[in-house]
């Protein structure tokens, strides 16, 4: 009992310091500590994905440009293939679908695309331009009046960031001029984007398949019956438009 009695005391004891120790407390001196954190860039290579499913890696036959802000695809090249002449006729010819390897080394037909990674930090914009360099020549002889397009453009991404802004309806390519494709302000475009342009589509023949999404042009009398080339380059930088 008297152990019970003596704990009580000083448990009443304690209540009464406790009420008066604010009203005495003062700081009587203080030390700083420094915070410190280091961040570095992820250089890790970026995985080229399928524009038709961008939960699944494909190999597009080379390299993206790496880094943090990358251009991993763009189409190694754009095939309009053999078109026989309409004579008195201006003609639109739809390119072939681009192809990748899927899983298990297998060739699988795409949409033509584009994918852009930003791994920057602070999420600070960018924007991915194309140009074609010339009209498209045989020789010294130039396709004249033949225009390039592409359209059907849409933008899909594996992540739940803000999304960069493409075009609308139709894009006509100017030869030696840029043309943005894809812009990204600040605030958005952060990790994987993927741009594709117009879906597969079998060509009419039963046998082949299209991609209405990418576009030439040529005006009547304006080809003559031998083999054109051209190119584009297509350009990523780290200033929105």
């Amino acid at each position: 009992m008297t152990i019970v009695k003596l704990s009580s005391l000083v448990l009443l004891t304690g209540v009464a310091l406790m009420g008066t120790s604010s009203a005495i407390a003062a700081e009587v001196g203080s030390l700083d500590t420094n915070l410190s954190a280091t961040f570095i860039e992820d250089t890790s290579e970026n995985t080229p994905l399928d524009p038709t499913d961008p939960t699944k890696p494909v190999d597009p036959g080379r390299p993206g440009t790496g880094g943090v802000l990358s251009l991993d695809v763009a189409p190694i090249s754009i095939d309009f293939g053999t078109t026989m002449l309409e004579a008195g006729a201006n003609q639109t010819i739809f390119a072939k679908p681009m192809v990748v390897k899927s899983e298990g080394d297998l060739d699988k037909e795409v949409p033509h695309y584009v994918q852009v990674t930003d791994k920057r930090g602070g999420r600070l914009g960018w924007k991915l331009s194309v140009k074609q360099e010339a009209q498209l020549k045989s020789g010294a002889d130039d396709l004249t009046g033949a225009i390039i397009s592409i359209q059907d453009q849409s933008i899909v991404s594996p992540s739940a960031e803000v999304a960069p802004t493409g075009f609308t309806g139709k894009l006509d390519l100017t030869p030696g001029s840029d043309v943005p494709v894809m812009t990204a302000v600040s605030g958005q475009g952060y990790l994987t984007w993927i741009q594709k342009y117009g879906a597969i589509t079998d060509d009419g023949s039963g046998t082949a398949n299209e991609n209405k999404g990418v576009q030439l042009y040529v005006p009547s009398g304006a080809a003559q019956a031998k083999a054109y080339t051209g190119s584009l380059v297509w350009s990523l930088s780290d200033t929105p438009a």
